[in-house]
């Protein structure tokens, strides 16, 4: 297991041809249709579906808008394009995210029967790699309990498992959790996904998986990161003990409360740009910001 973002492997799929709309959008399944209707909408969207699974204090929320922020602000990396502009759902949540980080703030968190898509086509700077569909899952974490000790053939609400038993649709999991908020139960519950994946589905036996640990900024230890989880988090380590996975610290940036609200002082730069370089690392194979060795070579020789 590597506490760095990179890793090799992954088929190169990035390159299917697309339907023409970019319905890479916000929906809830509470809207009125099928549910046949709905997963064929979803599979006609060609994208990779990002599940993001934590707990309600996990920070899932604020990790998607920070991300979402950084591929349309930083230009030198990549850009976020086909914003759902066919769909004024998704318009919408990419609008409001975009307008809380600016004004250093927060989105409200996931309400609870609902599963919010987000996402588009991030596009590297550099043209020698392939753009990618993206689509963040985010769930509202206190529907995600149920997996602590889960009876019998207990899963999740329909309204997320329906996600995980269409065969068509390509998710890529990560899993969220605060470092202040570890317990025995939280292991439990990170530990019972991964082996709830597993069985559910062979082609989820070999899905690489990344954890996050949120808030990594505030801690005051001595441990790294994955020594951190291998000491609190001992279940859920051992069930990602293998090359193909990683342990990655997260930070939103510096934050402190005015108004009694949560307000982003300093915003982290770095984290969300390891964070799409581990995404699309683990959907094509490539790492699009390594440099090629002949530009290493003339770089050096500068």
């Amino acid at each position: 297991m590597s506490d760095s973002p990179m890793f090799g492997g992954g088929k190169n799929d990035s390159e299917k041809k697309r339907p023409d709309s970019s319905n890479q959008d916000v929906t809830s399944i509470k809207e009125q249709k099928t549910e046949e209707t709905f997963l064929e909408e979803l599979r006609l969207m060609q994208t990779k579906f990002l599940f993001l699974y934590g707990d309600h204090k996990a920070g899932k929320s604020a990790i998607c808008s920070t991300l979402i922020y950084s591929m349309m602000t930083n230009p030198d990396v990549g850009s976020l394009i086909e914003r759902g502009k066919q769909d004024a759902a998704g318009q919408t949540f990419v609008d409001k995210s975009i307008a809380k980080i600016r004004t250093k703030r927060f989105l409200p968190r996931t309400d609870q029967d609902s599963v919010t898509l987000a996402g588009g086509k991030f596009k590297p700077k550099n043209d020698h790699f392939s753009p990618i569909h993206i689509t963040f899952m985010e769930m509202a974490g206190e529907e995600l309990k149920n997996l602590v000790a889960p009876k019998g053939t207990a899963g999740f609400p329909k309204h997320i498992d329906l996600f995980l038993n269409d065969k068509q649709l390509d998710l890529v999991f990560m899993l969220v959790i605060r470092h202040d908020t570890t317990s025995a139960e939280k292991d439990l519950m990170l530990s019972n996904f991964i082996d709830y994946l597993r069985t559910k589905d062979d082609r989820f036996q070999k899905s690489k998986i990344l954890m996050m640990m949120s808030q990594w900024d505030n801690y005051k230890g001595d441990l790294n990161v994955e020594d951190f989880v291998q000491e609190f988090l001992p279940l859920t380590y051992a069930c990602l003990a293998s090359s193909s996975n990683s342990i990655m610290a997260y930070s939103v940036g510096e934050v402190t409360t005015v108004d009694n609200e949560p307000y982003i002082s300093k915003l982290n730069t770095e984290n969300p740009i390891k964070l799409i370089r581990w995404i699309y690392q683990t959907i094509t194979g490539n790492d699009f910001m390594r440099q090629s060795l002949w530009k290493r070579i003339f770089n050096a020789s500068r």
